[in-house]
């Protein structure tokens, strides 16, 4: 065992490591940065929205506007032992009409 040679106590000055953290989610990422967006334009600064903006344009341009129609269904009566499902379904394309559907 190593001891202080002044004090004769033993050195226990060791470094501990850090505990692993979990990575960010992309939610908690986009959040921080909409937060530091909204504090630089607050203080009057616009250069990163402007950059945020020049960056969303690009994508805006390499795919065009897409018309989307939600479904959006629910079992009526849940069996006994399980709750009832609900579901939604995106859809890009024209859905033909039933009357038997009941909104």
């Amino acid at each position: 065992m190593r001891t202080n040679a002044t004090t004769n106590e033993p050195n226990n000055n060791f470094t501990s490591l850090p505990s692993p953290q979990k990575p960010p989610t992309a939610k908690d990422l986009i959040a921080a940065n909409v937060k530091i967006l909204v504090e630089q334009l607050e203080a009057g600064h616009s250069e990163g929205l402007t950059a945020y903006l020049t960056a969303m344009g690009r994508f805006h341009n390499l795919y065009p506007p897409l018309m989307l129609t939600v479904l959006h269904a629910s079992e009526r009566d849940a069996p006994k032992g399980r709750d009832r499902i609900d579901w939604k379904l995106l859809e890009d394309r024209d859905l033909p009409q039933n009357p038997e559907i009941r909104l």
